[in-house]
């Protein structure tokens, strides 16, 4: 439910009671006489869902955007005829008045975003370092992502320019500090020794599921979309909502400072792209559903105005999302194809050592690195080959390598490593009694 407050116009009383009356609202008139311009101050409650068609039609019969209209929500309602205004769609969606107001609200002034911003991908950052989900997700909670998102859709959908606008810059400037602040706090991190010298961020897990982007990150993000229109038509669960898309946005931003403070371009390429298709799924998502639920332009001859502006941001962001989706997919391929070569990499180690040629050595196990980052970043695949053997072979090494390169066509390091190796005997079946 909400409550209105009408500043009505001098010669448009009449219209409006009338209006109300037909409507079926309960409403109090107060008279107006500090300003000529306007004769009455009329309140009512009226549905949440009922509100648009009742501004629309206050807004008819004259009373528009020049007046004084104050929508809130009443906290508490004690009456008997409160509960029987009627619901006349069943929904919770809020007005395009409110809509408006709450995109306002939601992008924050520039200096509170760019502080929150940063303190978020700091702490981000540092999550990502400690591989701590919960870390990650304290500091997705204060970040100002959701606003510029909602506030360029609803710009679009309602031809308000300057909202779009601002949307657009907010977004653009949150990737930008949030991967500048990740790669000062990662280089001052590397250079204080605050994380080990030696630590290869690649290997750590957090870090390594935002390096590659797939099709399963498009999902999230375009979940995050639905999400947020969801959170703002229906005025719930904001907050949560929020930082659904700041997981889907800050942590991959997060990842790209930091592989470049680590000067891994290509790595920092991985997860920016990530980055880029996730912000655009999310704008994709937030305009397509705000458009389809009906939102609007407060003034009727902008409606083929903003209708253009929809359908060609939204071409265009589908567009972009073909060809990005088009290099997921061949990343989700070729994700799935590195594991089934890498197994038949270490079946083929298997099949060699049980050729005659190396009848006196025996295969104890094989360790590599992830072949992805061969086939991504153009890094040698390396394999490490621990056998039991009576000695040493200078073959062995060179011999494995040449085999796997030929067959695979990817350049192989192989390493033999020696050990003395004694398997786990069987132990005799005990007999009861002895």
């Amino acid at each position: 439910m909400r409550f209105v407050e009408v500043l009505v116009p001098t010669g448009k009383r009449g219209a409006v009671l009338e209006l109300l009356d037909a409507e079926g609202v309960d409403y109090a008139v107060t008279p107006e006489t500090g300003r000529p311009e306007y004769v009455a101050v009329v309140t009512f409650p009226v549905a949440t869902d009922a509100l648009p068609d009742v501004l629309d039609e206050l807004n008819a019969v004259g009373v528009d955007e020049t007046a004084y209209t104050v929508v809130t929500e009443p906290e508490t309602v004690i009456s008997g005829k409160a509960t029987g205004v009627d619901r006349r769609s069943g929904s919770d969606a809020i007005s395009r008045e409110e809509m408006a107001a709450r995109a306002n609200e939601l992008a924050p002034a520039l200096s509170t975003f760019v502080v929150m911003t940063l303190v978020s991908t700091v702490v981000a950052t540092a999550g990502l370092f400690l591989n701590s989900s919960a870390v990650i997700i304290g500091a997705m909670i204060i970040a100002p992502v959701m606003g510029p998102a909602v506030s360029t859709a609803v710009g679009t959908v309602t031809a308000e320019s300057a909202l779009h606008r601002r949307g657009i810059a907010l977004q653009l400037l949150g990737v930008f500090l949030s991967i500048a602040g990740a790669a000062v706090f990662a280089w001052i991190a590397h250079q204080s020794f605050l994380v080990s010298p030696g630590l290869d961020v690649r290997e750590i897990p957090a870090v390594q599921q935002r390096l590659v982007p797939d099709l399963l990150s498009l999902v999230i993000a375009l979940g995050a979309g639905v999400a947020a229109v969801v959170s703002v038509t229906r005025d719930v669960g904001q907050a949560l909502v929020g930082a659904l898309i700041a997981v889907a946005l800050i942590p991959p931003a997060a990842t790209t400072g930091i592989m470049l403070a680590w000067n891994y371009p290509l790595s920092a390429l991985g997860a920016f792209l990530l980055t880029v298709v996730n912000l655009l799924a999310i704008n994709f998502v937030a305009l397509a559903l705000l458009w389809a639920s009906g939102y609007r332009p407060f003034e009727a001859d902008l409606t083929d105005v903003a209708r253009r502006l929809t359908v060609l941001r939204i071409a265009g962001l589908v567009a972009i999302l073909v060809v990005l989706s088009l290099i997921l997919t061949g990343v989700s391929i070729i994700s799935y194809g590195s594991v089934a070569i890498q197994d038949q990499m270490h079946e083929e180690v298997a099949s060699t050592l049980d050729s005659p040629q190396y009848d006196d050595v025996r295969l104890v196990e094989t360790r590599s690195n992830d072949l992805q980052d061969a086939l991504y970043f153009g890094e040698t695949f390396e394999l490490t080959v621990v056998v039991d053997a009576a000695g040493p072979r200078d073959d062995l090494a060179a011999d494995l390598r040449d085999r796997l390169e030929a067959r695979f066509a990817i350049p192989v390091a192989v390493e033999v490593e020696y050990v003395e190796y004694a398997p786990p005997t069987e132990q005799p079946p005990t007999i009861p009694g002895t």
